[in-house]
C-alpha cells in the first residue's frame, strides 16, 4: 500500500493581510517538489506559521494562487485539500489510544474498518509504534506523541504533510537524537513535506531546500550548502550561522586581508563573480576561525560554553568584532591571537 502521493506545491504571489498594508505574508513565491523536504526558518513574526495556516485552508490568501499540482486551492475549504498537519502540541485524543487516534481520520471519512484496520497496521510499523497500539496517548513520552500525530497525519494520505515546530516541546537532547529518525520517516513516508522550525542547525541538517523568511517575505530560498556558501545579504549569513560581517581587501591569489595579519582565503566561485572588486563584504562564521600563534590579537568579550567547545566573542583593536570557537575556556579581557582556517570556505556577500 502507497503511503502518499506526493504533490507538487507552489506559491505565486501569495500575500495575505490583517489589515490595509500590514502583510503577514507579502508576495510569497515558491515550488516544493513531490516528496521535497521543505524548511521554513526566520524570526518570530516573519510569516512561518502563516504560510501553513495558507496551506492547511485555516486561512485563506487576500491575493495570489496556491497550486497542489496544477489544481488551485486557495479558496478550497481544508477537507478538500489532501493535506495532513502535525501542530506543535500534537492535538492528540487522550481518551484514545494509539491505534484509535491513528484511525480517527480514516473513521470520519467513512472507511471499511478492515481497510482502516490494514491502514493502521501499516502506519504502526511506519512509524516504529507497533507495541504502543493498545496504549493510551496520555501516557506517552514527547517523541512517542510525535511518532502517533505523525502516523496520525499520514493515515488519511496527504499529498502534502505540514509539520509546525514538530521538535520544539522535546528537551534538546531528545530533540537531537529524534530528529534523524524522523527524517528517516518522511523520508520513507515520500510526503512532500513543509517543516517550520526556529532552529538553524535543525533546518541545515534535515532541509533538502530552506527558505529563510523576514517580515513576511522571502529573504533566500535554496540547499543548504548554497545558503551557507552564497547567503544573498547580511540578514541570511547572520541568521543561519551568527557570522559577523566584516569588509576586506584582495590582496592577490584567492585571499583577501580583513585587517593585516587577518587573511581569508576565498572559493574560485566567489572570486570569479567578484574579479573587479577591490573591496568585499564577508560573512566570518566562528567556525571559519581558529586559535593559532600566528594570528592577530582579539580581545574577548564574552564567551558561551557549548558542551564540547566554547562561543567566545572579541573585539580586533581598531578593527570589527569577530567571534571564534575555542577548546579552551577564556575570560573576558584576555587577548587570544586568532586566524582563519587555510580550510575555511568564507562567503562573500557583497561586492
Amino acid at each position: 500500500m502507497a503511503f502518499t502521493n506526493p504533490a507538487t506545491l507552489q506559491f505565486q504571489q501569495v500575500s495575505y493581510g490583517y489589515g490595509p498594508e500590514e502583510w503577514a505574508v507579502d508576495d510569497i513565491n515558491l515550488v516544493v517538489k513531490p516528496g521535497e523536504l521543505v524548511v521554513l526558518v526566520g524570526p518570530s513574526g516573519c510569516g512561518k506559521s502563516t504560510l501553513l495556516k495558507l496551506v492547511a485552508g485555516l486561512i485563506y490568501p487576500t491575493r495570489g494562487t496556491l497550486l497542489l499540482d496544477d489544481m488551485n486551492v486557495a479558496r478550497k475549504p481544508p477537507e478538500q485539500r489532501q493535506v495532513g498537519w502535525v501542530p506543535q502540541s500534537y492535538a492528540l485524543f487522550d481518551h484514545l489510544t494509539v491505534a484509535e487516534n491513528i484511525a480517527f481520520g480514516l473513521r470520519m471519512q467513512g472507511q471499511p474498518r478492515q481497510q482502516r484496520q490494514r491502514r493502521t497496521e501499516h502506519l504502526l510499523d511506519l512509524c516504529q509504534i507497533q507495541a504502543l497500539a493498545r496504549r493510551s496517548v496520555h501516557d506517552l513520552s514527547g517523541g512517542q506523541r510525535q511518532r502517533v500525530a505523525i502516523a496520525r497525519a499520514l493515515a488519511v494520505q496527504p499529498r502534502v504533510l505540514l509539520l509546525d515546530e514538530p521538535l520544539a516541546a522535546l528537551d534538546p537532547q531528545l530533540r537531537v537524537s529524534l530528529r534523524s529518525s524522523l527524517v528517516s520517516l518522511l523520508r520513507e513516508a515520500g510526503v512532500t513535506t513543509l517543516f517550520v522550525t526556529h532552529d538553524q542547525t535543525e533546518a541545515l541538517a534535515i532541509a533538502d531546500r530552506i527558505a529563510v523568511l523576514r517580515a513576511g517575505r522571502v529573504e533566500q530560498y535554496g540547499n543548504p550548502e548554497t545558503l551557507w556558501d552564497r547567503p544573498v545579504n547580511e540578514f541570511v549569513a547572520r541568521f543561519l550561522s551568527r557570522a559577523e560581517i566584516v569588509e576586506a581587501h584582495y590582496v592577490g591569489g584567492n585571499q583577501v586581508e580583513i585587517v593585516p595579519g587577518l587573511i581569508a582565503p576565498i572559493a574560485p566561485q566567489h572570486l570569479n563573480a567578484h574579479r573587479n572588486a577591490h573591496t568585499v563584504t564577508l560573512a566570518l562564521r566562528p567556525t571559519d576561525l581558529q586559535v593559532d600563534s600566528t594570528g592577530v590579537m582579539l580581545v574577548v568579550l564574552a564567551s558561551e560554553y557549548t558542551g564540547s567547545s566554547y562561543l567566545v566573542y572579541g573585539q580586533l583593536p581598531n578593527g570589527p568584532r569577530l567571534s571564534f570557537m575555542s577548546s579552551a575556556p577564556v575570560q573576558p579581557g584576555e587577548t587570544v591571537p586568532v586566524q582563519v582556517r587555510p580550510e575555511a570556505k568564507v562567503a562573500i556577500i557583497s561586492a
